[in-house]
């Protein structure tokens, strides 16, 4: 059987993503380290944070593409003359006491969450162990958010571009979305099943959504909303992704304490981090 989720391989995101676009998103990388606040002293090692609007705009500058408003919907970029979408997100990925790729799961990021109506009634679905019908329900949610913007728009084929963020680098892979394999999808009991310390369920745990050696897809029963993690290590391994270093300054500084001392000019300061981040190729 096939999967709803089908990772590109790394030539075909190089289809959309030439040595011009490269080069872009390298700019706006570095750009975006410098906006980074530098630790004080003994404190520890910040995560790189970027807003996912502006991550959004990298992409429209990096190909010829378009950024729409849509609210709350999966659309966040299109190509009105190749007519494909992509919905974008940006994860954290798991690092070990030292900050290297680990096997174990991303932070989640939603797929569908529907809040009207489904609070109660999901509740019983759980309680009742209609493990089943929380996942037909949650794919028919799902299903629809997505083919009504691939219908409006007259779109031929939807993509998840996603950034996963670790301490020195990024990580951009591409998903192509396949609407027509969601009957193939299945429920994992043995991983839904409740543990001995719980006094139900709270997870329903997805099969045949994505491959299983990239990690898992689940209806979360706290946050009413259908997640996905991934494996960065694993798709890093696989070479199913554009990597882009990050050159983070780890620099510890105390800005009140060195300006206090009179002998430190903040402006020269940071026009020589500047140079420092731009003249690293």
């Amino acid at each position: 059987m096939s999967f709803v989720l089908r990772p590109l391989q790394k030539d075909e995101i190089l289809n959309f993503f030439d040595e011009k676009s490269i080069s872009i998103m390298e700019y706006f990388i570095k750009k975006s380290l410098f906006s980074q606040p530098e630790r004080i002293v003994w404190q520890k090692k910040l995560p790189v944070q970027i807003p996912k609007e502006h991550i959004e705009q990298w992409l429209v500058q990096s190909m010829w593409i378009h950024w729409i408003w849509a609210g709350s919907t999966a659309l966040d970029v299109i190509n009105k003359s190749e007519k494909w979408w992509a919905d974008v997100k940006m994860l954290s990925s798991a690092v070990d006491d030292d900050w290297f790729l680990t096997n174990w799961d991303s932070w989640e990021t939603s797929l569908a969450q529907k809040f009207k109506d489904t609070w109660n009634i999901l509740d019983d679905l759980f309680k009742n162990k209609q493990y089943d019908t929380i996942k037909n329900d949650w794919l028919w949610i799902y299903q629809n958010k997505l083919q009504e913007i691939k219908t409006k728009h007259k779109l031929d084929n939807i993509y998840y571009f996603i950034l996963i963020r670790w301490w020195t680098k990024l990580y951009l892979l591409w998903m192509e979305v396949l609407l027509e394999n969601l009957n193939n999808t299945e429920v994992d009991y043995d991983r839904s099943s409740k543990k001995r310390w719980e006094k139900e369920s709270q997870s329903v745990f997805i099969d045949w959504f994505l491959d299983k050696e990239y990690w898992y897809t689940k209806v979360y029963k706290a946050k009413k909303r259908l997640e996905l993690r991934l494996k960065a290590k694993k798709w890093s391994e696989k070479d199913l992704c554009i990597v882009f270093d990050l050159d983070v300054d780890t620099e510890e500084i105390n800005f009140l304490e060195k300006i206090e001392s009179n002998d430190f000019d903040i402006n020269q300061y940071w026009l020589e981090k500047i140079n420092n981040i731009f003249s690293n190729k």
